[in-house]
């Protein structure tokens, strides 16, 4: 399931991603997406047609769940047809991935989930290929612009663990429940769903976070849900670097009013550098400077500018 936003493309700027370019739909992909208005009653009816898988399980095997793959040609999917365009991936998984790429357990029952002291052992044979799949995965949903949402319903595992990082870097969720039937999913699916007064969703997809400093500090990185957009500049931290750093600019794929995203700086004018024009004195004295300037993009060319003021001791 995909659903996709923003009808114009932002700009691509420079130190961006080549891929994350945003260009228009192809023809071709009506053969795939359509306007909810057009497809509502059809996929309404599919979807209450659905009925339980027939075919039949071997005696001490698990089902076989192709999630990576899965995963994987949704992704391509929507780089072909909306690379550069808001769009958002949800997997609903009722259990680990046991065949082709992202292979979290085998087939057979014998073959036990790992646990974290497995992991923290390195005693998970399928444990390196399945993140390397998924970081690779997720480096091109960032790069295309999209976000992915895992919704899981099982009594057992079903390897979040190994796609962290495609949901934790497009600030998509994760949400856990014993069954499809639990009120618990019922509530969060509905709720993900959910709209303003105007019929829009309240959230919005492929954001673009930059920020620019004064010369009295520098970027040493972010830490939350984006990806580094490997933008260079006079702002960003060549000392120090915390959470995601080396760049001044980020890729929010997915953004909500409860996005939190903690931006960390460097002082570059300690008091062994003062700042001209100000006296250094035994005893420090507070001033305010104007620190960073923030800007955030969306699909839609929309931009909000955030100016802000540090106070610190000199």
């Amino acid at each position: 399931m995909a659903s996709s936003g923003g009808a114009t493309a932002a700009k691509q700027r420079p130190g961006a991603v080549a891929s994350a370019a945003a260009f228009p739909p192809l023809a071709s992909a009506n053969r795939f997406l359509q306007p909810i208005s057009e497809c509502e009653f059809m996929m309404t009816s599919l979807l209450e047609s659905l009925e339980r898988d027939s075919w039949p399980i071997a005696a001490g095997e698990r089902p076989k769940r192709c999630t990576g793959a899965a995963l994987a040609a949704a992704a391509a999917l929507l780089e072909c047809t909306y690379g550069g365009y808001g769009a958002h991936i949800c997997l609903l998984l009722g259990g680990p991935c046991t065949e082709g790429p992202g292979t979290i357990v085998g087939p057979k029952l014998d073959e036990e989930l790992r646990s974290h002291i497995d992991i923290e052992k390195d005693n998970v044979p399928h444990l390196k290929k399945a993140l390397k799949h998924y970081d690779e995965l997720a480096t091109r949903l960032v790069n295309a612009g999209h976000a992915l949402s895992a919704f899981g319903c099982s009594l057992d595992q079903v390897g979040f663990y190994e796609m962290k990082s495609c949901v934790d870097r497009t600030d998509g969720v994760f949400v856990m429940a014993e069954s499809f039937e639990h009120d618990m999913f019922k509530r969060s699916f509905e709720k993900f769903f959910e709209c303003d007064e105007n019929g829009h969703l309240k959230r919005h997809f492929l954001a673009t976070l930059e920020i620019e400093c004064s010369r009295e500090f520098k970027v040493a990185g972010v830490i939350g849900p984006s990806a580094s957009l490997e933008k260079k500049g006079p702002s960003v931290s060549t000392d120090t670097e915390i959470g995601i750093g080396g760049t001044c600019a980020w890729r929010i794929g997915s953004i909500t009013p409860d996005t939190s995203l903690s931006v960390f700086f460097d002082i570059v004018n300690q008091q062994t550098n003062p700042i001209p024009g100000k006296s250094l004195s035994i005893r420090p004295v507070s001033n305010r400077l104007p620190a960073q300037f923030g800007r955030v993009s969306n699909a839609r060319g929309n931009t909000l500018r955030v100016a802000g003021v540090m106070a610190t001791t000199w």
